[in-house]
């Protein structure tokens, strides 16, 4: 099975951590992200690096199967809501 579409990864690492209620300042204290590069991933200013990206699946207790899940929910979503 070919892996999801990264385009609705900004979308779905928001809805992470805003389901563990943690903040922007939360996550980089857990992660030592900085904030201003967790609003760029969360902004779809750009994607993080595999590793910056296990901190955050890690601190919001998630895994790649759940990344995987979320990212091909939010893409069905979207395919429902812009029909071609």
């Amino acid at each position: 099975m070919p892996l999801p579409d990264l385009i609705h990864l900004e979308a779905v690492l928001k809805r992470f951590r805003r389901l563990r209620d943690l903040t922007q300042r939360d996550v980089e204290e857990r992660t030592g992200v900085p904030g201003s590069q967790l609003s760029g991933y969360e902004n779809g200013r750009y994607l993080p690096q595999l590793p910056r990206l296990w901190k955050l699946l890690d601190a919001y207790g998630v895994d790649l199967d759940d990344l995987e899940r979320s990212l091909r929910e939010r893409a069905e979503q979207d395919r429902w809501t812009w029909p071609s």
